[in-house]
């Protein structure tokens, strides 16, 4: 699957991981500080997975308003299910939407869906249209994916 999922609060996730490996370091120094560290990298997965579903609504909201970007968004999120449950079918009609407007990244989402038959009857066919709109623009995932095509 592509690379391009948004990330939620980037900001905060970085800093918390400059934190974590700071206190990561310290922590070869003293027990009581692996200890915070422990407990803070296994908290940091339910936190994200909140801020994800946070997150859905407004995407839904802007990808309903036709905007390309938020619709591939809330297609990628559909498909890997964060934030919401995994649902091939409806991560197809968001990547269909976004990839009509010419959204490479959603068209190579395509692509890979009728590669791996993900939601779709596997179609070599069909995934390598969509790979080919989209590496046509330069997508660097979609030029791979069709070199990858080609080669087997």
């Amino acid at each position: 699957m592509p690379r391009s999922f948004l990330t939620t609060n980037h900001r905060y996730r970085e800093t918390y991981g400059r934190f974590a490996w700071i206190l990561l370091a310290h922590a070869m120094k003293t027990r009581r500080c692996l200890v915070v560290v422990l407990w803070l990298f296994a908290s940091a997965a339910p936190v994200w997975r909140d801020d994800l579903a946070a997150f859905v609504d407004p995407l839904k909201t802007r990808a309903a308003q036709g905007e390309a970007e938020a619709q591939n968004n809330l297609g990628l999120r559909y498909y890997q299910g964060q934030g919401v449950p995994q649902d091939y079918a409806e991560a197809l009609k968001w990547f269909r939407l976004a990839a009509a407007q010419g959204n490479a990244s959603a068209q190579t989402s395509l692509g890979v869906m009728y590669s791996q038959g993900n939601g779709v009857p596997q179609d070599y066919a069909e995934a390598l249209k969509w790979y080919r709109l989209a590496a046509a623009q330069g997508y660097a995932t979609a030029q791979y994916n069709l070199g990858i095509a080609y080669s087997e």
